[in-house]
Formats: structure tokens, C-alpha cells, sequence
């Protein structure tokens, strides 16, 4: 996949390319459809695709000092439109000036003059330039003579339409399940294995902390889940138990994201470690001794256990 740190400085590299832009936070069904669109029409046509994306969400931009939290980071979005099959990505500094860019000079200065576009697939909700006033009637009227478009409809799920800003509100609620049907793919997080108070292997439980996540990622919600688990370049893919929250019992302060990872023992700190959402089990609690807990984490193994062996056998 060839990746471009902004728009290039020729259009000469480029055959008649077909394009589509957006943030593609996530690439969730909705995105899968418009990639879709993307790589047949261009293979149909025999010219090369496109992805224009962001370095930077405009909320960030256009609301400076705000938080705003992402499904992907920049090198998961890559991962994953490699793995859609897209063969070059460019990714735009999205700062004040772009965002002060009306849409005719957006399409005319930048897509036509420096990009060369041959034709567009846009998304049904995708805006751009100032103050979001380019949508699909600019485009229309834009296109005239210059390129063709595509408009992709809405990808429909509960009588709602699939959008990251959904995602991001049931990851927050807890609700993995739901999100990964909205992702076609478990939610999941990256992070290294960081020294914790070691609690967990005094009671039978070791637990892997997952540190040094990308501070700007969604946390799903505090609570106790089942997960599967690969370390490092490890291909196997382990079950396990994820905590999330501030373990009441002991009085924690700082969230932690911590993992039991079933029938494994070894010494992984400081080894990158991927943590898949499937379902989260219950929230978490503040227990009145450590025997409660215990009985707790073992009725959660065994429960855990039933979850994660369905989903393998769902994948299967």
C-alpha cells in the first residue's frame, strides 16, 4: 500500500483515480460499503483508488483544546484499509486553512488540479470545507463535465444508521457486542503489558496491565469482559478476562486495564499485547472481603470460558 504524508506534488503518479474521502474512523459496515464501491469501480475501470484521510479529526481542529476520542489510531486505519485491499492512502493535515476552504476550491484546487480525480464515491453524510458546506448537491453540480460520482446510501442497522459517533456512545455504555456488530469486527485495543500491584497472581489470577494505550482511543466502559488476547507476534490467539475500572475493593484511584489471560503463563512485560471486546459480563463492584471476589472471579472464569469458546466456534 503506498502511503502519502499529504497530497502529492505531481498528479502524474496517478491514473484517472477514483476516490473517496473521510475520516473512515472505525471502518465500520457503512465505510466497508464505500471502500467496496471504491476498489470496483476502479478495478471496472481500470484506474487506480484512493483514500483521502486525515492526519487529524476536524472536531480537533475546529474545537481546539476539546477531547475527542478515536475508534483507530492513525496506524490501525492503515492497517485496516490495507487489509480492505486499498492501495494508496493519502493522509491530509486537516489545520485551520483547510478547514477555511470553500468547497468549489477544495474540488478544483486540490481534487481536480493536484489529484487529477476521475471520479468520486462519497459516503451519504459526508461533508467538506467551510463550515461542512460541500455535500452531495455541490458535488453534483461540481462533477459536471469534470468527473463521475457515486453516492453510497446509508448502511441501516436498528433502524438507525451505522456512524462512528454510535459506536463511540455503545463502547462507552459497555455494550462491545453491539459495537462489534456495527464494526463487523470485535473492538479492540493496543497497548504494551506494564508492572501492576500483582494482586491478581496472589489470588490465582495473574493479570496482564495493558499500558501505554494511545491516550485518544475509547475506552469502553468500566466493567468485566470477555476478550480475546494475542501477544506480540505470537499467532496464537488466547481467552481471557478484562478488567476495566479502578478495582473498589482495593481502593484503586487510577483506571486500569487489566487481563487474565486463560491457560497461559509467561513472563510478557513490556511485550505489546492486542485485547478483542466480545462481551462485557458484568460491571464492576466494590466486594465486602477478598473471599467475595474470589467467588466472583471464579463463577466470571467459568462463564467467560462458555463466551469466549462460542465465539470461536461462531468464527469457525
Amino acid at each position: 500500500m503506498n502511503i502519502f504524508d499529504n497530497i502529492p506534488d505531481t498528479k502524474d503518479i496517478f491514473n484517472y483515480p477514483v476516490l473517496t474521502i473521510g475520516n473512515f474512523d472505525g471502518l465500520h459496515i457503512g465505510h466497508k460499503r464505500i471502500i467496496q464501491k471504491l476498489i470496483s469501480v476502479s478495478d471496472e475501470k481500470g484506474r487506480d483508488h484512493i483514500v483521502i484521510t486525515f492526519k487529524q479529526h476536524p472536531r480537533s481542529v475546529i474545537f481546539p483544546g476539546s477531547k475527542f476520542e478515536y475508534l483507530l489510531t492513525r496506524d490501525e486505519k492503515l492497517d485496516e484499509l490495507r487489509k480492505l485491499g486499498i492501495k494508496n492512502v493519502i493522509m491530509m493535515d486537516f489545520d485551520f486553512a483547510l478547514s477555511r476552504m470553500s468547497p468549489v476550491d477544495f474540488v478544483n484546487k486540490i481534487l481536480i488540479s493536484r489529484i487529477g480525480v476521475s471520479a468520486i464515491v462519497m459516503g451519504y453524510d459526508h461533508s467538506f470545507g467551510r463550515k461542512r458546506e460541500g455535500n452531495i448537491d455541490n458535488l453534483v453540480a461540481l462533477s459536471a463535465n469534470n468527473f463521475e460520482l457515486f453516492h453510497i446510501e446509508p448502511e441501516i442497522s436498528g433502524d438507525h444508521p451505522v456512524s462512528s459517533t454510535r459506536i463511540r456512545n455503545e463502547l462507552h455504555k459497555g455494550n462491545v457486542d453491539e459495537s462489534a456488530l456495527l464494526l463487523d469486527k470485535f473492538y479492540y485495543l493496543n497497548g504494551a503489558v506494564v508492572k501492576g500491584e500483582q494482586r491478581g497472581r496472589k489470588m490465582g489470577f495473574p493479570t496482564a496491565n495493558v499500558g501505554l494505550i494511545d491516550e485518544t482511543k475509547v475506552i469502553p466502559g468500566d466493567g468485566v469482559y470477555a476478550v480475546h488476547v494475542r501477544i506480540a507476534d505470537d499467532k496464537k490467539t488466547y481467552s481471557g478476562m478484562c478488567n476495566i475500572g479502578y478495582n473498589p475493593t482495593f481502593g484503586n484511584t487510577n483506571k486500569t486495564v487489566e487481563v487474565n489471560i486463560f491457560d497461559f503463563d509467561r513472563d510478557i512485560y513490556e511485550e505489546k499485547i492486542h485485547v478483542e471486546f466480545i462481551e462485557k459480563v458484568r460491571d464492576e463492584i466494590k466486594f465486602n472481603s477478598l473471599d467475595d471476589l474470589m467467588k466472583q472471579l471464579f463463577a466470571d472464569n467459568e462463564h467467560i470460558r462458555y463466551i469466549c469458546s462460542r465465539s470461536r466456534n461462531k468464527a469457525e
